[in-house]
């Protein structure tokens, strides 16, 4: 991994997470320590993080408490390349499919425009906020996974929540990650939302993982999935050609929406 990803992906971490030490930065990265120092010298110096001892914290959202992006901050993040990654996605579902939906505001955006593609659907999720979005279609039928209610995420969570997938099996899985890379798989962040996640998975028949183009290469603390047992990434425009060369050349396709509606693998390929 080159300076400028590392740089991005330490960044990216700290704005999510709110903190972390160089040793799990290290072990992370697998790169020594000293790399990390370095690393964490540049970015001090650029004022994107704030050293404390044993690591460092956002500079942006610091507050002495060391708080990860919170729900409102990322719903208003990256609008456009959402609504791309959406569009997308909704061209991949055929009447009468069961779907599932982890919370997050990516698969927001996919509930919206399953909301206005005329289709029979069911819909499976543990997010309040998508079934809100798709109360009033008569032809989804939503069903909602209950559990733990998490009030900054409007969505369910814990034991009881992954306990009740197990009585389904779905079609298609719509998976929205933090963090996506060649060797690391999907990652996410907080315990419970991966738990959640991994069972998502295990009862779904395909896995389109839903990924921004800044989340491409980077990988959060907790694994979900492997590459493997994904069909294909789908992707904003933003993302460079290279990036999705790299990954088809590995065995593993990113779609990417383009404001012309066209994938850039169609691109690719003229």
């Amino acid at each position: 991994m080159l300076a400028e990803e590392r740089h991005k992906f330490i960044v990216d971490l700290v704005r999510e997470q709110g903190t972390v030490t160089k040793k799990e930065l290290a072990k992370l990265l697998n790169v020594s320590v000293e790399t990390i120092r370095r690393d964490l010298e540049v970015l001090t110096s650029n004022q994107l993080v704030r050293k404390v001892h044993g690591g460092v914290v956002s500079n942006k959202f610091y507050t002495g408490k060391y708080p990860e992006m919170d729900y409102g901050r990322r719903k208003q993040s990256e609008k456009l390349e959402k609504s791309e990654i959406a569009l997308m996605a909704v061209s991949f579902v055929e009447d009468g499919t069961s779907v599932a939906l982890n919370s997050g505001t990516t698969n927001e955006a996919v509930a919206r425009e399953l909301a206005f593609c005329g289709k029979r659907l069911t819909v499976l999720t543990n997010s309040l906020t998508i079934v809100d979005i798709l109360r009033e279609d008569p032809k989804i039928q939503v069903i909602l996974c209950g559990g733990r209610f998490d009030r900054e995420e409007n969505a369910f969570f814990g034991a009881l929540a992954t306990q009740f997938l197990d009585n389904f099996s779905v079609d298609l899985l719509f998976l929205a990650v933090s963090g996506v890379d060649l060797f690391k798989g999907c990652t996410d962040y907080k315990d419970e939302e991966a738990s959640l996640e991994k069972k998502m998975v295990a009862i779904s028949s395909k896995v389109i993982v839903l990924s921004s183009s800044n989340k491409i290469n980077s990988a959060s603390l907790l694994h979900i999935c492997g590459l493997d047992q994904v069909s294909f990434i789908i992707s904003d425009s933003k993302l460079d050609k290279e990036v999705v060369k790299r990954y088809a050349e590995m065995g593993h396709d990113i779609v990417v929406a383009n404001p012309r509606g066209r994938s850039l693998l169609e691109d690719l390929d003229d």
